[in-house]
């Protein structure tokens, strides 16, 4: 018989010690399962996304943080950080620093992700007064000409010899970078700044 998320997450993850901790800590920490559900989430988190834990719970991350997929919780590796965006409630999108930590609980596989606003730190660098591109890195900027010029991620991957899970990655970092929300917005700016 499987326990409820939430009795799971009382029951075994957080003992007296660590949801202290949790509680505390200024920033957002979400537990998922291995397919990215999620278990539980801090009171940071909730603010953070401007929901409360008994809605979430049983949800997919990826309606917190869409920057996220599938392919990131097959990555077995013990610890990771990514640049992502979140949606808070209402709508407004916000940077983040994300951390995965996998870890095993009564043999089931889980991640522990914590959240990071960067929303100040992101204002600043696109505020700065020079062209946003500058900030790339030489691979970044290949991966951006290459989707102003229609190609796909695989596409890119065989063009720059690469995986697809790289470019995936590139172009991810590119748009938290940019600060753009999808492939138009990422084409729009990169076109008005330059790059053809």
């Amino acid at each position: 018989m499987s326990q409820e998320p939430a009795q799971l997450a009382e029951g075994h993850w957080c003992n007296q010690f660590i949801s202290l901790w949790c509680q505390n800590l200024e920033d957002g920490i979400v537990l998922i399962d291995a397919s990215g559900d999620i278990l539980t989430l801090n009171t940071q988190a909730e603010v953070l996304f401007g929901l409360d834990a008994g809605t979430v719970i049983g949800r997919s991350i990826t309606e917190l943080i869409p920057s996220l997929n599938a392919d990131m919780f097959e990555n077995r590796q013990v610890f990771n950080t990514y640049m992502g965006t979140g949606v808070h409630s209402g709508g407004t999108h916000l940077p983040l620093e994300i951390t995965f930590s996998i870890f095993q609980d009564q043999g089931r596989m889980n991640y522990l992700v914590l959240v990071h606003n960067i929303t100040e730190s992101h204002q600043l660098m696109q505020t700065n007064g020079k062209n946003p591109l500058e900030q790339l890195s030489p691979r970044e900027y290949q991966v951006v000409r290459l989707v102003i010029e229609g190609q796909t991620s695989r596409e890119i991957a065989e063009s720059l010899t690469i995986s697809t899970k790289t470019v995936e990655r590139h172009r991810a970092n590119v748009m938290f970078k940019l600060g753009t929300n999808n492939v138009v917005e990422l084409v729009r700016l990169a076109l008005a700044n330059g790059l053809r």
